[in-house]
């Protein structure tokens, strides 16, 4: 079960997308706008409270956080109890539920090892072939602004396969997301409804005590020894 909310998560935390209806024009431009200033701030940091219910009104079954920071070639995503952190240096993979630490140590910057199925999309495109037509001949979704006051706006989006509708509240003064609601399903059948409330959405603020891994390790003679608060973790390398 945990590991079918983390897949769907992974896809969930940010929306964006087309319509054919008047109000797509806005809806873009908006958008748009949120991943301009996120690619032209020398920093990113977003916090995230995620509530996922059987059913919209029903009963709780995952309720959590997750996070996403970005500076320059450096990024940091948690959800959860997963940490995945990847510098110029080196890639990690914290998993504190299962107390374990992956390490892998790039012989150049654009090396991988972390699948990337596994980090999570913290992007204003990330979302959107969720709510656009993929299949020749299918409708659009139909996006619509429902309120709109002192720069707060708020979209519905429907029509999306798989999704009932998405509520998506913007603060376009600040050039951020204030929260995503969607419920999973059709017309004759709903599913599960998810709740994400964005908790902090930072530009431009000092984040590097985020990208210090002498929080996680310190490495000599070729050889790691974990941080304090890491004791009883156990570590995996490449070598």
């Amino acid at each position: 079960m945990f590991q079918m909310i983390i897949k769907k998560l992974y896809i969930a935390l940010f929306v964006g997308g087309i319509s054919t209806v008047s109000f797509a024009q806005d809806f873009e431009k908006d958008m748009t706008e949120i991943g301009e200033r996120m690619e032209n701030s020398s920093t990113v940091s977003i916090s995230v409270d995620v509530k996922m219910y059987s059913k919209k009104g029903g009963r709780i079954i995952y309720a959590g956080s997750a996070g996403m920071i970005k500076s320059n070639e450096s990024t940091k995503s948690v959800l959860g109890e997963m940490e995945f952190i990847s510098t110029p240096e080196y890639e990690l993979r914290v998993d504190h539920e299962e107390k374990e630490l992956l390490i892998f140590k790039k012989k150049a910057p654009s090396d991988t090892k972390i699948e990337e199925r596994e980090q999570v999309e913290f992007d204003v495109e990330a979302l959107k072939k969720l709510i656009e037509s993929d299949q020749a001949g299918q409708k659009k979704p139909v996006v619509k602004l429902i309120s709109r006051a002192a720069g707060i706006r708020t979209y519905s989006i429907s029509g999306s396969v798989g999704i009932v509708e998405v509520i998506l509240e913007l603060d376009m003064n600040a050039k951020k997301i204030n929260s995503v609601k969607y419920e999973y399903g059709d017309a004759s059948s709903k599913g599960q409804y998810v709740i994400l409330i964005y908790t902090k959405f930072l530009f431009d603020s000092d984040v590097s005590s985020d990208f210090d891994l002498t929080n996680y390790f310190t490495e000599t003679d070729s050889k790691y020894v974990l941080a304090s608060k890491l004791n009883g973790y156990y570590i995996y390398t490449e070598r």
